[in-house]
């Protein structure tokens, strides 16, 4: 069945339905037999592509289905519709009890892409499951990503991906303080779509890191940085730059190239303390709109050059964080130096 369904949702089933499937009896189960019943339809559901006469069915199931196995079966079945009714299960099953069934209400909504389900999924992206902000998070991507131009589901997107918990509970567990600066795109065609793509790319990779707080600018309040003083936090400021787009025809092919530039900053004297280069292509056949196709491929290229600058972003951050806590002890042991000779002279 997993191999009928491909790898990503295999993943998303046994997420959802395995890792927390031991211990749950009681009233999350029906009779044995209606369970499995409704299991065995379930399962031919995901199976096998659904029928528009299933959709029904597995609404109804995931609204209804006392198992959260089968409300969860339900949610990933449905990911290859756009009806409304569909939608509104998904998005209503992001409150599901169950955190299997959140998890992939959240990823068939990733599937399904459409922007009437964003400020659901806004909400999902703080839910206190991390498998389930995960989702959540990469929904919201996927849905910028396809509505490229549109501004504010890139914002929505970038907001989710480093504001899915207080700002006060990220510091409490972080050992280091990234915050997301400006991000622009400096190739000859200055997109402004690309730039939120950039940044919501960043700050996506940077959520992933273990024991940063991923703060916007706006974010360092006085509280914020009463704490951070307090835990003595170092403070970084990444920048990012589309630094090229190139654009070729070989043959029968169409071919898009992108050189990202990401900047990590000393936050309070903005001193540079790494670069992190990437670069990527992405190619397809020539087909339908060049236009689009274009575009297609100068996204993925972006997503391509973005992670690779971004995969040793872990070592640059604690080695930028080093310097910075050396910078500060020495700037520390300059002042106390300058307050003595002070009180020897008076």
């Amino acid at each position: 069945m997993l191999r009928a369904v491909g790898s990503r949702r295999a993943w998303v089933i046994w997420t959802a339905l395995a890792l927390l499937s031991i211990g749950v009896q009681g009233s999350f189960l029906q009779s044995r037999a209606s369970a499995q019943v409704q299991s065995r339809a379930s399962a031919q559901a995901v199976a096998t592509q659904p029928s528009r006469g299933e959709r029904a069915v597995l609404v109804r199931m995931l609204e209804e289905g006392r198992s959260f196995r089968v409300r969860a079966r339900a949610a990933v079945a449905l990911d290859r519709f756009t009806d409304t009714d569909v939608l509104v299960a998904l998005e209503g099953a992001l409150r599901d009890p169950h955190v299997a069934v959140r998890t992939a209400a959240a990823h068939s909504l990733a599937a399904v892409g459409q922007r009437r389900s964003v400020s659901a999924l806004r909400d999902a992206a703080r839910d206190s499951s991390s498998a389930v902000a995960t989702e959540a998070k990469s929904a919201l991507a996927a849905i910028a990503e396809r509505n490229l131009g549109q501004p504010a589901l890139a914002s929505a997107a970038i907001e989710a991906a480093v504001s899915s918990t207080g700002v006060m509970t990220r510091l409490r567990r972080a050992q280091h303080v990234v915050v997301v600066g400006e991000m622009q795109d400096r190739s000859p065609g200055h997109s402004k779509e690309l730039s939120q793509v950039l940044a919501e790319q960043v700050a996506s990779a940077l959520t992933k890191l273990d024991r940063v707080a991923v703060l916007r600018p706006h974010e360092l309040t006085d509280q914020a940085r009463s704490e951070i003083a307090r835990k003595k936090l170092p403070v970084l400021r990444l920048e990012g730059n589309v630094q090229s787009i190139q654009h070729a025809i070989e043959g029968d092919e169409r071919r898009v190239r992108c050189e990202v530039s990401v900047l990590l900053l000393d936050d309070a004297s903005r001193a540079l303390r790494s670069m992190m280069r990437g670069a990527a292509s992405a190619v397809a056949q020539l087909k339908g709109s060049p236009l689009a196709q274009e575009q297609d491929l100068t996204r993925k290229a972006l997503r391509g050059a973005v992670k690779t600058a971004m995969s040793s972003a872990t070592e640059a951050i604690v080695a930028g964080a080093s310097e910075v806590s050396e910078s500060e002890q020495a700037s520390l042991s300059l002042r106390k130096s300058g307050r003595r000779k002070s009180g020897r002279h008076n």
